[in-house]
């Protein structure tokens, strides 16, 4: 379930329910949630198949060096630019 907060929370909830890998995030932004759209939601998560969607992401991800591909970014950035002259 993707209760969604501030700032980029929004689009990426938004991405993962569309691509079916949970239920449509539910919005508070000026008011929280009603109890039946919060149940709603978990009667979604549990009842309908978002495995195969997850299953496919995972696999993804799995194989992803993501750590090492962070450092090696950070590492091989130029941070000249930033530097005060």
């Amino acid at each position: 379930m993707t209760l969604p907060l501030a700032l980029d929370q929004w689009f990426h909830g938004r991405a993962i329910a569309e691509n079916s890998y949970v239920p449509s995030p539910l919005y508070w932004r000026n008011k929280l949630p009603t109890q039946s759209e919060l149940t709603e939601s978990i009667r979604l998560l549990v009842t309908e198949d978002y495995s195969k969607g997850l299953e496919r992401v995972s696999k993804i991800v799995r194989n992803e060096n993501g750590c090492r591909t962070a450092a090696d970014l950070i590492e091989n950035w130029d941070w000249k630019q930033y530097r005060e002259k």
